[in-house]
């Protein structure tokens, strides 16, 4: 039982990361004035996915987690806030 409530709950931190690179993705579309800080949380929001991915041995999503931290980590660096 405790694993399928892990594995449910890995599945919304999934669900909420994805949403949030999307909304990223879109910010930066538009050249929003707000998606430095949109890049940072979803950064943050990865880093979070990959370390719950690890934990449960889901090593492709804590890879493409850990991908999409530094493709974040970059865009940071060049958006201006």
């Amino acid at each position: 039982m405790i694993a399928k409530q892990k594995q449910a709950a890995h599945g919304n931190v999934m669900l909420d990361c994805s949403e949030l690179a999307l909304v990223t993705a879109h910010m930066l579309l538009r050249d929003s004035p707000l998606a430095g800080y949109a890049c940072q949380a979803c950064s943050s929001a990865c880093a979070h996915c990959a370390d719950v991915a690890s934990r449960i041995g889901d090593t492709d999503c804590a890879n493409a987690c850990r991908a999409c931290e530094n493709a974040c980590t970059q865009l940071v660096k060049m958006v201006p806030f």
